[in-house]
C-alpha cells in the first residue's frame, strides 16, 4: 500500500488559513498564510512536528476585515507531525525579509539564515537567528557589509555555524577566475561561533557572471562540500 503523504505548504489564500484533506486520503495538504505573499524555503523535522521558514506576510487588520497595512517579512512556522499549526511568528519587525534555510539544534532550539532589507540604503543584509521551541526569539544578528548579501543555507559544525550566502560586491581582477563585476552574484561563507557571532567571513567566491551556491553539507572525508 502507499503510505500516506504529508505536503506543508505556504501559499496565498484568501482567508487567514484554510485545510483539506483526511485520513482516508493518501495526501494530507495543509495550508497556512494569509493575504498577498506568502513563502516557504525550506522545512526541517523537529521530532515532534516539523518548523517551516520563508516569507510570510504580516498582515494588520482595522474595522473587521479591512487591510490596514502588511509588510513581507521574515518568518517561521511550526506544525505537530499532522500538519497543524502550533504557531507562527514573524521575525523582522517591519523590515521586509525572508529566511531562507531553517535548521533544529539537538537541544529543540531552532536555528536560521536569510536577509533583510535596510529601509534607507535599500540593500539586503545577510540575517542569522536563534528562537526557542515555542518560537520565542533568542538571538538576532544582521551582518552588515557592503553591497547586497543573502543566507542560503546553514549548517552545524562543531565550532558553530557555517552560513553559505550571495554577495554581489565587486571582486577586483583580471581573468574570469579572480574577478567580478559589481551587482554579479559570488558565493559568501560567513562562519560563527556558537553565539552566532562572526568569526570569519570569505571574499566572494567564483567565475565571472552569476554563482549562487544552494546547499553546503559536511564532506565524509572532511570539509565541506558546496553546491
Amino acid at each position: 500500500d502507499m503510505k500516506r503523504i504529508l505536503f506543508l505548504l505556504v501559499v496565498v489564500v484568501a482567508l487567514s488559513a484554510c485545510e483539506n484533506g483526511s485520513g482516508d486520503n493518501e495526501f494530507i495538504i495543509k495550508y497556512f498564510g494569509d493575504v498577498k505573499i506568502n513563502k516557504g524555503t525550506s522545512i526541517a523535522s523537529t521530532g515532534d512536528g516539523y518548523v517551516i521558514s520563508g516569507l510570510l506576510t504580516d498582515v494588520r487588520r482595522s474595522d473587521g476585515n479591512y487591510i490596514k497595512n502588511s509588510y513581507d517579512r521574515v518568518g517561521l512556522i511550526r506544525t505537530t507531525p499532522e500538519g497543524n499549526l502550533l504557531w507562527k511568528n514573524f521575525y523582522s519587525g517591519k523590515l521586509q525579509g525572508e529566511a531562507s534555510k531553517v535548521i533544529v539544534e539537538p537541544d529543540g532550539r531552532i536555528t536560521a539564515t536569510g536577509y533583510i532589507t535596510d529601509t534607507i540604503e535599500m540593500e539586503t543584509d545577510l540575517i542569522v537567528f536563534r528562537v526557542g521551541s515555542s518560537g520565542t526569539a533568542e538571538t538576532f544578528r544582521i551582518i552588515k557589509k557592503p553591497g547586497n548579501q543573502k543566507g542560503n543555507d546553514i549548517l552545524k559544525t562543531t565550532n558553530g555555524y557555517i552560513v553559505l550566502g550571495t554577495t554581489d560586491v565587486e571582486r577586483s581582477g583580471t581573468t574570469q577566475y579572480n574577478g567580478n563585476t559589481a551587482g554579479k552574484s559570488d558565493i559568501l561563507l560567513t562562519f560563527l561561533d556558537n553565539n552566532l557571532d562572526v568569526t570569519e567571513t570569505t571574499d566572494g567566491l567564483g567565475y565571472v557572471g552569476n554563482d549562487i551556491g544552494a546547499a553546503i553539507k559536511e564532506d565524509p572525508a572532511g570539509g565541506y562540500i558546496v553546491v
